[in-house]
């Protein structure tokens, strides 16, 4: 936060933070038994998350060795973790097709987000921590209301359809909708 270090997270199953000016390592932490494939600084810049392979979020103090916390609750990797703007909240998106909210104090879980089957593999959670959005495997995003864990809405980006493009390739238009049944989309849908 004080933009001093940086953290790192990666495949040889440790955490390092680097200082900004000498690109020296500064510490590593390592607990984790598997891939370390994110984390997330909390806002007060004294402590992250961090996740990997492992179904498990581990929490940490910036000037300790070991994890403060492990928490189960996802039964795959996690792949993406955010804080909340005030650090109240913390969004996982997981492999095994689950989106969590925990409380970004005590690290305990507040609520599973509902809708999703795939893998999931990215998430966000918005500024004044009330709503929740990832996306995953199956190319959908899902937007929830994070207080209450209720569905919101679905965005699709639809797929180019030319001679030229392959079919991972994602146009321009796009389409939202909504568990009511309410629909809006780009004007060529």
């Amino acid at each position: 936060r004080d933009g001093r270090s940086i953290l790192s997270a990666g495949k040889d199953r440790a955490i390092k933070r680097i200082n900004v000016q000498t690109l020296k390592e500064e510490q590593t932490y390592s607990s984790h038994d598997d891939d370390v494939l994110s984390l997330a600084l909390h806002p007060d810049g004294l402590r992250f998350v961090s996740s990997g392979n492992e179904p498990q979020l581990r929490w940490w103090n910036l000037d300790s060795s070991a994890p403060t916390k492990t928490q189960r609750g996802h039964s795959g990797p996690v792949h993406q973790l955010a804080f909340s703007r005030d650090g109240r909240k913390l969004i996982s998106a997981s492999g095994d097709g689950s989106t969590r909210i925990w409380d970004g104090t005590s690290g305990s879980p507040l609520r599973s987000l509902k809708g999703t089957t795939e893998w999931q593999f990215s998430a966000a959670i918005s500024d004044d921590g009330k709503l929740a959005a990832a996306g995953g495997w199956d190319g959908l995003v899902h937007l929830w209301d994070a207080e209450t864990g209720k569905l919101r809405g679905i965005l699709v980006q639809i797929p180019r359809n030319t001679p030229e493009s392959s079919s991972k390739d994602v146009g321009e238009d796009w389409l939202t909708l909504s568990p009511e049944g309410y629909f809006t989309g780009s004007p060529e849908i």
